[in-house]
């Protein structure tokens, strides 16, 4: 259920003399918590989807918004990457969670829960606005996203085929990274030593058990038309190939 946590004292401050008072300052801060909410909501799916003509409404001519990849766009940026999201496949959108923080009457910081859906696959986030109301219109003057980060869900075991198969020493430009099976899933230690859990997450493709401060990093094996492993690649900021050594000439011998 949507949670809606209310500090709103800019509007409700003082004590009533008359109990009619009293009901119409509710009634009035309860509209504005639903205005506020509507609209960042509605900001954040124009953002999603492109809808630039909503966006160029509700958002303030001084803007800024920090993304979960880290990048900060001003306000014409942010409607110039809005419209790259045009006639984009469909998405889902849900709200678990929300509180609007009444900073001054005409001010209000909304965060968010949100679950996106797209296919079969979902992202959740939670998103920040600041949103402020002028001439009876809340646009956002500032926003940020943060992708919340959720553990791998590994697959059965029946799903997951000869773990061995993936064993072996795959070469990088700092040495050697040494696979192992470990369990129901794989160990992989690096050349400095440090060891890593990987989970089966789809078809030759492993992820990090932990979650980490830079985000989800998988591995994604990778086969010859004979289907023989012949390297690993890891998937983060950037795709990193390692090959297999024993399918480099000359290196086991």
């Amino acid at each position: 259920m949507t949670a809606l946590v209310i500090l709103a004292a800019a509007l409700l401050s003082g004590t009533p003399s008359l109990g009619q008072h009293a009901h119409t300052s509710v009634n009035t801060a309860s509209d504005s918590i639903a205005e506020a909410s509507k609209v960042s909501r509605a900001w954040w799916r124009a953002l999603a989807v492109g809808d630039t003509a909503y966006l160029a409404y509700h958002t303030a001519p001084v803007f800024s918004i920090t993304l979960s990849a880290g990048h900060t766009l001003d306000r014409a940026a942010t409607l110039k990457n809005a419209a790259t999201h045009i006639g984009g496949p469909p998405i889902g959108l849900e709200w678990p969670e929300e509180s609007v923080r009444f900073l001054t009457p005409s001010v209000a910081a909304v965060t968010q829960t949100h679950k996106e859906i797209l296919g079969r696959n979902s992202r959740n986030y939670r998103y920040f606005a600041v949103l402020h109301k002028s001439k009876g219109v809340w646009r956002v003057t500032a926003a940020q996203s943060t992708r919340i980060m959720t553990p791998p869900v590994p697959l059965p075991a029946s799903q997951v085929g000869a773990l061995n198969e993936y064993a072996g020493v795959y070469l990088t430009r700092g040495g050697e990274l040494r696979i192992e099976v470990q369990d129901s899933a794989l160990s992989m230690t690096d050349p400095g030593g440090v060891v890593t859990r990987l989970v089966p997450v789809g078809p030759d493709i492993f992820e990090i058990e932990e979650l980490h401060f830079v985000g989800t990093v998988r591995f994604a094996f990778i086969r010859n038309k004979k289907g023989e492993l012949v390297g690993v690649s890891r998937l983060s900021d950037a795709v990193t190939t390692f090959p297999r050594k024993s399918m480099v000439p000359n290196l086991n011998h």
